[in-house]
């Protein structure tokens, strides 16, 4: 059941003498506002009363598969698709950047395929982490070895909880020392879909609290 916006009625104005009709009419706007007051009330309290809250929400992932320029370099990881979003969107100049409209503490779950593809059997290192408003996060990143014996392929999963206000961004960054470690996005087979080479939800868990 959706929860319907509840506003404060517009009273009638008294008249300078007492008449029956302006008291009913006046008791009339009460009743029905004081009606809208308990049925969102009631929507909240039930079982189901989650269901009638919006909340700031964002699904995005890549298609492409990210490589580095140069070793022990950070990357943003960009992002080229959204699944969902509700004021939290991606920047149109900045695609690593999640945007959030409305100030909160927010969940980033994040999970990327990686591999190393060397030829040479040398082993090599990803590290990822978390910025906000380009600031790293302290703390924050995660250092993966991958095996150069042959070409070996993780799956990693993180989660940021991080305060923003509106306006602010979130972004997942990466680096490597060897660059045969890449962020694999693969097509689909004949019997799985393809899989993106990253993949990032964002929640908002609660409002921001002095």
């Amino acid at each position: 059941m959706p929860l319907y916006k509840v506003r404060a009625p517009a009273l009638p104005l008294p008249t300078p003498e007492y008449l029956q009709a302006q008291q009913d009419q006046f008791q009339n706007v009460l009743r029905l506002y004081f009606n809208r007051v308990d049925n969102a009330l009631f929507t909240l309290s039930g079982p189901t009363g989650g269901a009638a809250l919006e909340f700031p929400y964002g699904a995005f992932y890549s298609t492409a598969t990210k490589t580095a320029a140069a070793i022990n370099t950070a990357y943003p990881i960009t992002l080229n698709s959204t699944t969902s979003s509700n004021n939290i969107d991606l920047d149109a100049t900045y695609p690593s950047r999640m945007v959030a409209a409305v100030g909160g503490v927010y969940n980033f779950q994040v999970s990327i395929q990686m591999t190393n593809q060397t030829a040479t059997s040398t082993n090599g290192y990803i590290w990822v982490w978390g910025r906000i408003n380009g600031a790293d996060i302290a703390y924050s990143a995660s250092k993966i070895e991958l095996s150069g014996t042959s070409p070996d392929e993780v799956h990693f999963a993180d989660t940021f909880v991080v305060e923003l206000a509106p306006s602010e961004y979130f972004e997942v960054c990466w680096a490597t020392d060897n660059l045969d470690c890449k962020l694999l996005s693969e097509v689909a087979t004949s019997f799985a879909p393809a899989s993106n080479s990253i993949n990032v939800t964002a929640t908002c868990v609660s409002a921001v609290y002095a």
